[in-house]
């Protein structure tokens, strides 16, 4: 049982909004709590007077609206009689127990879930103090009713068992088949509600999964300078459609500076960086292209958002766990996680035909290695098989890639973690590799072909295993060959003098 609090300055937009979805057929009104009459005999006006009434007494609060929902586990299916006792005892328990309030069950999700509308506003035209009341009252009478009632308790569950509209109850909006505002206004308070965000930027990768992008204007425009805030539909490739619906009109008000409040309270906790890490990593271990690297990531729950300029570089990559509700810069995960790095391991495009079988060369010569003549012996084999290696570095170290010696270095593939480690561990470093590499032409000019180097096998083994030895004995560990090394030693001398 778990119970979200908002308050607000509106109490018109709440019961609004509730009563839209008792039209819709999506909730009903289970109980009013304190009116003159039964809550099927209210009509919207009565409803509404009760709590607006006690509002309008306020001597200096702002927020007079209290918008409370309380999800249950996925597996509970309760009665509406209980859900009626539970949210009387709750009510109580934190204080609200002598206030009206309107009691609605929700059905447009796969978890149950009810909301109460109600206002702190008391007859006396005091508010009732609701500060930290979600650790001082509310979490405490959560836990109280679980006990009494024999309810799944929330601390108990995994954190895929999430009990609120879970994303996957939450629909990207297709721009033309609803109205507009309410359906940017639906995943806008969904978002809000339910999902752990720092910043503009990771609220913007949350939205934007569901086709919404919370838009400030271009840089130095009249709408930013006076930190405005407009919501729009964006198409699937990103681009911006439709007008834009301003912050103050939807519900809840989500202008910019109510969004900054909740970026200092919903900043993503430390310990869901566990589950995002060993996804990430164990999908990078398999070898995959951009398009896998997403379609995976995406089948367990996960959504990426990679940040591009206008010129489609990528500058950054986001991640947006939808089974935790949090949000995360890739090298606030891990540094080697950043654009550059997750990229850096990101294979060529398989579906491109000169990749797809260079992908099968390297595999099929890496399955054919035998390791026994150690370091040199294994580069001068994959050499003289035209497998060609090059490097490169990221946060994590050499990334090393192997292609055919007709195949352009971009086809190249990436060699997996196992390979990689024996040869780091066996002393070739990035710069070794590429040595190899640029002076392999002075051994395999262009003219001969691969038939005509297998004539002289005798010759070329003895020029690469030349070549190899002086790859391990001209670069030196740290990637410096000899000769800078003697060259920088001159300056250094010279400079004393």
């Amino acid at each position: 049982m778990v119970a979200r609090i908002i308050e607000g300055e509106e109490i018109r937009g709440a019961v609004e909004y509730n009563e839209e979805k008792v039209a819709k057929g999506a909730a009903e009104l289970l109980y009013a709590h304190l009116y003159a009459k039964d809550a099927s005999n209210l009509s919207f006006k009565e409803k509404l007077f009760r709590l607006q009434h006690l509002a309008d007494l306020a001597q200096r609060a702002d927020n007079v609206c209290t918008h409370i929902s309380i999800g249950f586990h996925p597996s509970e299916k309760l009665p509406p009689e209980l859900l009626r006792r539970l949210a009387v005892e709750y009510m109580e328990k934190i204080d609200f127990g002598n206030q009206p309030f309107l009691l609605y069950e929700h059905f447009d999700t796969a978890i149950q879930h009810m909301h109460i509308v109600t206002t702190k506003i008391k007859d006396d035209g005091k508010a009732i103090d609701t500060s930290f009341i979600g650790i001082k009252k509310s979490i405490p009478a959560t836990e109280y009713l679980e006990e009494k009632y024999g309810l799944i308790k929330a601390k108990e569950q995994k954190s895929n068992e999430t009990i609120a509209i879970k994303a996957a109850d939450l629909k990207a909006i297709q721009y033309g088949e609803k109205p507009t505002k309410k359906e940017i206004s639906r995943v806008v308070r969904s978002v809000i509600s339910l999902y752990e965000f720092g910043s503009l930027t990771e609220f913007n990768s949350i939205l934007r999964q569901f086709n919404v992008v919370a838009d400030q204007g271009e840089e130095n425009s009249r709408m930013r300078k006076h930190n405005g805030l407009v919501y729009r539909a964006i198409q699937t490739n990103g681009e911006l459609i439709g007008k834009g619906i301003k912050s103050s009109s939807i519900y809840g008000k989500p202008k910019l500076d109510f969004l900054q409040g909740q970026f200092k309270k919903k900043k993503a906790r430390p310990e869901h960086r566990e589950r995002i890490y060993r996804i990430i990593d164990d999908v990078l271990n398999k070898g995959v292209d951009e398009k896998r690297f997403l379609k995976e990531l995406s089948d367990n729950g996960i959504y990426v958002h990679i940040h591009r300029n206008k010129e489609g570089i990528a500058y950054g990559i986001t991640f947006v766990d939808n089974l935790t509700l949090t949000v995360f810069k890739g090298s606030d995960i891990e540094r080697s996680f950043s654009v550059k790095g997750i990229f850096s391991r990101l294979q060529p495009d398989e579906d491109i035909p000169a990749v797809s079988w260079n992908k099968q060369f390297v595999n099929s010569i890496i399955s054919q290695t035998d390791y026994k003549p150690g370091i040199k012996g294994v580069l001068c084999k994959w050499l003289s098989a035209g497998m060609h290696i090059s490097a490169g570095n990221n946060e994590s170290g050499p990334v090393f890639l192997a292609g055919h010696s007709k195949i352009l270095p971009e086809y190249y593939w990436k060699l997996d973690r196992r390979v990689t480690n024996y040869l780091i561990a066996n002393g070739l470093t990035s710069a070794r590799a590429n040595y190899i590499d640029r002076n392999l032409a002075k051994i395999l000019p262009d003219r001969f072909s691969i038939e005509a180097m297998h004539a002289f096998s005798s010759y070329l083994n003895v020029q690469l295993n030349n070549l190899i030895d002086s790859a391990f004995e001209v670069i030196h560990d740290d990637g410096i060959s000899s000769e800078l090394l003697k060259e920088a030693k001159k300056k250094k001398r010279y400079r004393r003098r």
